[in-house]
């Protein structure tokens, strides 16, 4: 039954390729898309460890960026924003209070800092005031994912979590999973592009799978393997989708592994979207449309959007970022690269201005 299932894959897969994935885009939602370049400048901090993520707090005058490394150093950095003084680091490598085995993403809430672990599918949730005036931050409370597949939960509120959805049976197909303040499921939401709807549920999961961004009232999936942009309200209605610049398909192949089914890029697959900014009038999220081969962790080029989803810049970037965020009042982009070519430096946060 599995290599039927397979076999028919394969074979919708190899219609999807016949297309002409590679088209000029006439979509004139995108025809006055304006192109501006933008120029980086370096944040001098005291030290840096080998960045993974970043987030700031205007309010704290704070800048974390995530540790790739962890270990007795602490997988969160902590600088102060203005003057790149290092404060702290906190949450080390581990099994113990306030410790993890790797850390996924942070968030800022209000006034707290969210801590993913995706190992332990743990929320530790931190005072902000805490972690500037304290030396050694423990998390106020802890909200474990009561669910099987957890990906990479964000919180709409204190009392509402996100989540993109693993689809496991054919009548269980959805896009979202949300969890109430105590980590328990508390309903689905989302559908897929009809386009794709006979396709496997893993296997449509895994096609689209997504970065998310979130607010208090918008939940914006940006699809890493074809040039598609979700935005639902926040809780989980679909509000618009859009294809564009490039309307490429998501070309994914099953592939057998270990006596199962994994599904995999192809030689053709391309890489869209990635990591995404939802403020409260515009959407910042990277793009590349390179094949999947040939995409760099740093990437080089922005695409902001409305809230509605409209199209209204692309950005050029002189020094390429792994992650950023941003502040929107004051329209700057915090980034982190690795890939800085100063004197031997590659490690550094870089700030862009919007326009």
């Amino acid at each position: 039954m599995i290599k039927k299932n397979v076999l028919t894959l394969v074979v919708m897969l190899a219609c999807l390729c016949s297309c002409d994935s590679f088209s000029d885009n006439s979509d004139p939602v995108w025809a006055n898309l304006d192109f501006v370049d933008l120029h980086g400048e370096v944040i001098e901090t005291d030290s840096l460890p080998l960045p993974y993520r970043i987030t700031i707090s205007n309010e704290e005058e704070l800048l974390f960026v995530v540790n790739r490394q962890g270990n007795n150093n602490g997988f969160i950095w902590v600088f102060d924003l203005n003057s790149g003084t290092f404060l702290k680091s906190f949450v080390k490598s581990g099994a113990g209070p306030g410790e993890l085995l790797h850390v996924g993403h942070v968030q800022i809430l209000d006034d707290e800092l969210v801590v993913f672990g995706t190992l332990e599918k743990r929320l530790l949730i931190y005072d902000l005031k805490a972690i500037r005036t304290e030396d050694s931050p423990m998390p106020a409370r802890i909200i474990s994912i009561k669910a099987n597949s957890v990906r990479s939960p964000y919180m709409i509120n204190k009392d509402l979590i996100v989540d993109t959805r693993f689809n496991f049976k054919k009548d269980s197909i959805a896009r979202l999973n949300y969890y109430n303040g105590d980590g328990e499921l508390v309903k689905i939401s989302g559908s897929f592009p009809a386009a794709s709807a006979d396709l496997d549920p893993v296997h449509l999961t895994e096609s689209y799978r997504c970065f998310m961004g979130v607010n208090a009232d918008r939940v914006v999936l940006a699809n890493a393997y074809t040039d598609l942009i979700e935005v639902y309200d926040g809780q989980g209605s679909l509000l618009t989708e859009l294809n564009g610049p490039d309307n490429f398909e998501p070309l994914m192949m099953p592939r057998e592994s270990g006596g199962g089914i994994m599904i995999a890029p192809t030689a053709d697959t391309r890489r869209a979207y990635s990591f995404v900014n939802v403020g409260n009038d515009e959407i910042l999220t990277f793009y590349s449309g390179e094949l999947n081969s040939k995409s760099q962790n740093n990437k080089d080029r922005f695409i902001l959007f409305s809230a509605k989803g409209e199209p209204l810049k692309s950005y050029s970037l002189d020094i390429p970022i792994l992650h950023f965020d941003v502040d929107w009042k004051s329209r700057t982009v915090y980034g982190v690269t690795d890939e800085y070519q100063d004197g031997g430096k590659e490690l550094a946060v870089i700030t862009y201005k919007l326009d």
